[in-house]
């Protein structure tokens, strides 16, 4: 009974690996392979082969930028730089920034919003003056271009 047991059961497995190794075999008929170092035929059209990687062109746009806000932080003003570095950069709370400037809150605030648009400014200037010449450039939003034209009168 034993013998039997066991001859049933290998012929069970043998029929579900065969079964198993003719649909693997079909898949594989059936798929359409990319072949990268075949020469392109006529009939065949190209395909583009993405990547997960980080966009070389995303990576030099962005190091572009901080070094351009590293350069307009520096250029800002002290009063304005040393309280934007310490609420902006180093991330610390409004209460500290006014202690470590012997300011109040308020006025440090005041500051923090002064040196933000201050430095929003400088680099929409920077992108502008780089862009000018390009098709590109960037614009501000209608209301605060008519708020600049107004002040600068």
């Amino acid at each position: 009974m034993e013998a039997v047991w066991d001859g049933e059961f290998l012929r069970g497995l043998r029929r579900l690996v065969v079964s198993h190794c003719r649909m693997l075999i079909r898949i594989r008929r059936s798929a359409r392979l990319l072949y990268i170092d075949a020469r392109r035929s006529e009939n065949h059209r190209s395909v583009e082969l993405f990547s997960n990687d980080i966009d070389v062109e995303q990576e030099m746009m962005e190091r572009e930028v901080v070094a351009a806000l590293q350069r307009e932080i520096r250029e800002l003003p002290p009063t304005l730089r040393h309280v934007l570095i310490l609420r902006d950069v180093q991330e610390w709370s409004m209460t500290a920034v006014a202690e470590r400037l012997h300011i109040g809150a308020r006025a440090a605030k005041s500051r923090v919003l002064r040196a933000r648009l201050e430095l929003r400014e400088r680099m929409i200037a920077r992108c502008s003056v780089k862009a000018h010449g390009t098709s590109a450039s960037i614009r501000l939003r209608p209301e605060r271009e008519a708020m600049n034209r107004s002040s600068r009168r």
